[in-house]
């Protein structure tokens, strides 16, 4: 079984792959120091295929009962 926590991580991977790919500028801003996030329009887009793709693997898992999570 998979734990919650390595599916919430596969999400965000599957969410971040979309977002490239359908941005049509680049999705990142790094800062001075070197830090890098998304601009304010690519994470709304991130937001919405990671709460879409919960949805989705949320039919097909019972969160509580078929995926275990560590203490």
């Amino acid at each position: 079984m998979m734990q919650r926590e390595d599916i919430l991580d596969l999400l965000a991977t599957l969410a971040g792959y979309v977002v490239e790919h359908e941005m049509e500028t680049y999705p990142y801003l790094t800062t001075p120091n070197g830090d890098v996030s998304y601009t304010d329009a690519a994470q709304e887009r991130f937001n919405h295929h990671h709460d879409t793709l919960e949805q989705i693997v949320g039919c097909y898992f019972d969160w509580g009962q078929h995926v275990t999570v560590e203490d």
